[in-house]
């Protein structure tokens, strides 16, 4: 059986193995979290995972399985910074995802999206425009980081003078230190506060104006909603990419043939 866990540093360095050893040995397994003894239920088996997905007993709002002192300790407190950045589409089960999904999903138009295509492009030429020339780079920290951080903070109207601030923040909150993260999530609620009043003031062609003027059926974001889905922007758009980029390269080193087929492209 699988002694090792999704947590252990052998599970980081080598993932495919022991995924690969849970989806054989049972359709489910339980793994108990290193620092609260939260179970949680693995289920890697297709008519198992079918059949939970289907059942009216489980959802995305973990916090309902939780009691008080787990839940305290995943968001730092009922109305600490992640509590109110945890309230987007992720954690949230019909009727809420659904009313949320209907609201943000004019805010991303067509327009929107074809611009921000063109920014990706150009400032990943940029980036590799500063490392030409240079015998080798950090990949991570040069090209891979830099572009959705970048990306995401313009996309949300975030001024240039504050990005720096912001990437720290986004690398702080999801880094592993969770006592810094919180104080970085603090620091990123009362930015966002302060931003949203200036774009309900002033609004401008950004998404943090979008998100708080989007209007469906009389319905609207509240501000917990607000904050909500900016964090959830900054995570999904954030690790995806890097984890994307970091070993996609990683790959194509190792299959020279791919590589070689890519470059032909």
């Amino acid at each position: 059986m699988t002694h090792r866990t999704p947590w252990d540093p052998e599970t980081r360095r080598d993932p495919h193995s022991f995924w690969n050893s849970v989806r054989v040995e049972a359709p489910v397994h339980v793994f108990v979290g290193p620092e609260t003894g939260t179970r949680y239920h693995m289920i890697t088996g297709f008519e198992e995972a079918a059949a939970a997905l289907r059942h009216p007993a489980i959802g995305h709002e973990w916090q309902k399985h939780m009691d008080r002192e787990e839940v305290e300790f995943e968001t730092g407190a009922d109305d600490g910074p992640f509590a109110a950045l945890g309230r987007n589409m992720l954690f949230l089960d019909p009727p809420d995802h659904t009313r949320l999904r209907g609201l943000v999903r004019d805010a991303f138009s067509k327009r929107t999206v074809d611009r921000l295509e063109q920014r990706v492009r150009s400032y990943a030429h940029e980036l590799l425009d500063e490392v030409e020339g240079d015998d080798s780079f950090d990949l991570v920290e040069a090209f891979a980081l830099p572009i959705p951080v970048t990306i995401i903070a313009e996309l949300l109207g975030v001024p240039a003078e504050d990005q720096p601030r912001f990437r720290e923040w986004t690398k702080t909150i999801l880094g592993t230190d969770f006592e810094a993260a919180q104080l970085a999530g603090m620091h990123f609620v009362q930015y966002f506060n302060e931003l949203a009043e200036e774009r309900r003031a002033d609004p401008r062609d950004d998404l943090v104006s979008s998100l708080l003027t989007v209007e469906e059926e009389g319905e609207r974001l509240d501000h917990m909603e607000f904050l909500g889905m900016v964090f959830l922007l900054l995570v999904a758009g954030h690790e995806t990419t890097v984890n994307l980029i970091a070993n996609g390269t990683l790959e194509l080193t190792r299959h020279p043939d791919q590589q070689a087929r890519l470059a032909e492209d």
